[in-house]
């Protein structure tokens, strides 16, 4: 709003300028009566006349100008004698002119008409006017020179108060402003007159008439919610000299019925030096916008919160210090035992250390800004481990500036997956044994099926040597040396065959402790005398399905091996039979037996204190011939393999270097009773035979020795070289054909088919 600003009439005004033409007339008055003056008694009344009409006027004027300057300033002492000698020289005139009258009466014509008296009071007079005059005109310049300069200092008060008027305009514009930007109003409560005065952007925000700056209470009362009023005049009464501030949030009803949230702030003005409160100033803002955004925002912050929470999975935020500024449920689920988390570093409370870890995550993201993960695992006080966990880290970043402010760490209980993947390792290196097995196993039994029909024909040619030869040749030495020898290979043979699976057994229901027990009396023989046999059986135990010879084979060979991992055979072999339940953690163990059920097992163990062997060595332990003992051994554990394998067992291995070793066979228990173990049928040599055998055979020299031995006892022989042309012989001859003797494994047909 612009002020228009005029400068006011001073009651202590200048001169006035008709003071000044009264002046003028007086002294025009005199000049004229000075000019014209005669001796004519009349022209002197005359005259006389017109000096006291000049000589009131100016002393009229003289008085009202002193009057004047009086009323600004007390009289200065050059004005009071000028006007003193004015009216002094005034007084000298007239005292001159009266005389001159009084001597024009007394005279006779023609004489002169003033006197010298009369003629040096007049001068006398005219000199004190002139001075007098001289000052009055003096302090009259002076004084209108003081009077244009206090209208000049009045002109620039003007100025200055136009110039503030102004400044407080614009303030006044620019508080409106800042009241319409901000949404705040500004009001005053007079308690006496019950009134509201508003300003123009609380008007606004009421949606009132801006023009009404005051407005009834009654009408703010009605737009406010019940009770709310007698609330604010509760804090209001509450108010202090001391602390006059008060501060409240009003819900208020808007002219268009929408409700607006009001945030106000005010301070009570008291009535004097008492304690009454007289007004109220505020402001007042509108937070409606503001109290939404802030429950848009706690609605948002308690979304994240929950989904921050409802992770099953760890998080934990870190500062680029990695102290712990915030973390979820599962984290301090985990780490209850250290509770408060927060604040505190993450190396001291998650791992127990006083310093970060090495290779920690955290570090290498705080320094490359790249996400980092590692597996890692929770120990037990024990130093058991107790969790594996995946640990994720990410970098957290200034949305604006992309700074790291810290890291966040994920983690994930995986256990489960750590300990699924060990197992499948394991069972993918048990299968990759086993296929290595099976292979070797397969070579070993084409080898040994090779080498047995080899060893047939050596045998046999040996034999019918040494019937054909007489008891006192030379040559039977030798071919009891070539004998020997051929039978050691065929044992060799056998043995391989039973590591390959593809042996001839004989199984039946066995109890394993008597047998053990029995092989037992005959190994003690066998090994070193420092070496001490200790055995323990379990009674009642359940019997096994097995080949008696292959389970002397086993005991044997697992006794004889523990035996020779003691340190210069001094130690101790200590042998248990016993039954034990197996579940499918301690079967997923066991190096020999795949697909093991569930359920009770019969044990053979055998444990030795001697060298125990690492891990490279169980690798390798059950290889055909591999050996960490004197050359011609070695095949003792693979063949211990086989026979389980083959009796549908498992085999379980616990060593240690420095600790010794332990292997455990594990058979699935029988129902059947255990049977009577028969000894081997000697059989007496037959002198001659009679009937026609049939020979089927793939081996030529298979077939040409064992046609020549059965015909040496008598047998009439029909040979074949495979099993088409055994089976089109036999359908020829078979009325006169008493037995058949054929080769099991042959191509194109074998002897099952």
């Amino acid at each position: 709003m612009a002020i228009a600003l005029r400068p006011e009439k001073s009651s202590q005004a200048g001169v006035p300028r008709w003071v000044y033409g009264l002046v003028v007339l007086g002294a025009l008055i005199e000049i004229i009566r000075w000019v014209g003056r005669s001796p004519d008694r009349i022209a002197l009344e005359t005259d006389v006349l017109i000096g006291i009409v000049a000589r009131v006027l100016c002393c009229a004027s003289i008085l009202f100008a002193v009057y004047s300057v009086a009323r600004r300033q007390s009289l200065r002492f050059s004005l009071t004698l000028g006007v003193s000698a004015i009216v002094l020289g005034w007084c000298f005139q007239e005292i001159g002119r009266i005389d001159s009258i009084a001597h024009w009466y007394t005279l006779s014509d023609g004489q002169e008409l003033r006197s010298l008296l009369s003629r040096v009071i007049s001068l006398a007079g005219y000199i004190f006017t002139f001075i007098g005059l001289f000052y009055v005109f003096q302090e009259l310049y002076l004084a209108r020179q003081a009077e244009e300069a206090r209208s000049d200092e009045l002109a620039r008060e003007v100025q200055e108060r136009r110039e503030i008027l102004q400044e407080v305009s614009t303030r006044e514009r620019m508080l409106a402003q800042a009241e319409r930007l901000a949404r705040i109003g500004s009001w005053e409560w007079n308690r006496a007159r019950q009134t509201f005065t508003v300003s123009e952007e609380m008007a606004h925000l009421l949606g009132l008439d801006p023009t009404e700056n005051e407005i009834p209470l009654a009408s703010i009362q009605e737009r406010m919610e019940e009770g709310e009023f007698e609330r604010i005049r509760g804090l209001i009464a509450h108010a202090q000299r001391s602390s006059p501030f008060i501060e409240w949030v009003s819900n208020l009803l808007h002219s268009s019925g929408s409700e607006r949230a009001m945030r106000c702030n005010a301070c009570v003005m008291f009535d004097g030096e008492s304690e009454t409160p007289a007004r109220l100033v505020g402001t007042a803002q509108d937070i409606t916008d503001l109290r939404r955004a802030e429950q848009s925002l706690r609605a948002n912050e308690k979304f994240l919160a929950d989904i921050f929470e409802s992770i099953q999975d760890g998080i934990s935020i870190l500062d680029r210090d990695l102290h712990i500024v915030r973390v979820n449920s599962a984290m301090e689920r985990w780490y209850a035992h250290a509770m408060p988390l927060e604040g505190k570093s993450c190396f001291q409370v998650y791992h127990g250390r006083d310093i970060p870890c090495e290779g920690c995550p955290s570090i290498r993201t705080l320094a490359t800004g790249e996400a980092c993960q590692q597996t890692l695992a929770r120990w037990t006080p024990e130093g058991e481990v107790r969790e594996w966990h995946d640990l994720f880290t990410f970098p957290m970043r200034d949305s604006e500036t992309g700074e790291i402010l810290g890291v966040i760490e994920y983690v994930r209980e995986v256990t489960d997956r750590v300990r699924a993947e060990e197992a499948r390792r394991t069972l993918e290196t048990q299968l990759q044994h086993t296929q290595k097995l099976e292979s070797l196993g397969v070579l070993a039994g084409g080898i040994a099926h090779d080498f047995n029909n080899l060893l047939q024909g050596v045998l046999g040619g040996v034999s019918l040597a040494l019937l054909e030869a007489p008891a006192d040749s030379p040559l039977r030495g030798n071919l009891e040396t070539i004998s020997q020898a051929a039978r050691r290979a065929a044992d060799l043979v056998s043995q391989m065959l039973t590591y390959s699976g593809k042996g001839h057994f004989s199984k039946k229901s066995v109890a394993l402790g008597p047998v053990v027990r029995e092989m037992l009396s005959l190994i003690e023989s066998c090994i070193s005398k420092k070496t001490r046999l200790e055995f323990q059986c379990q009674d009642n135990l359940s019997t096994i399905e097995a080949d008696v010879t292959q389970l002397r084979q086993i005991v044997m060979n697992l006794v004889t091996n523990a035996s020779e991992a003691l340190v210069d055979g001094e130690g101790v072999v200590s042998i248990v039979v016993e039954g034990r339940p197996c579940d499918s953690v301690l079967l997923r163990e066991c190096v020999v037996g795949e697909g093991l059920a569930e359920g009770n097992y019969v044990c053979l163990r055998v444990s030795d204190t001697g060298c125990g062997m690492d891990q490279e060595t169980l690798q390798k332990a059950f290889d055909p011939f591999y050996t960490t003992k004197f050359a011609g051994r070695g095949l003792g554990l693979a063949v211990v393999m086989g026979i389980v394998r083959t009796h549908g067992g498992g085999l379980l291995v616990e060593t240690e270097p420095g600790r010794g070793s332990t292997f455990t066979v594990l058979f699935p228990c029988a129902s059947l009773p255990p049977s009577d173990i028969v000894e081997e049928t000697e059989y007496a040599p037959i002198e001659r035979a009679s009937g026609t055998v049939l020979l089927v055979d793939d081996e030529p020299v298979v077939l040409e020795i064992g046609k020549r031995a059965l015909e040496r006892i008598g047998y009439r022989v029909y040979c074949a070289n495979d099993g088409e042309a055994g089976l089109e012989l036999f359908e020829r001859h078979a009325d006169e054909i008493d037995a058949v003797v054929l080769d099991m494994s042959m191509p194109q047909m074998d002897g099952r088919q």
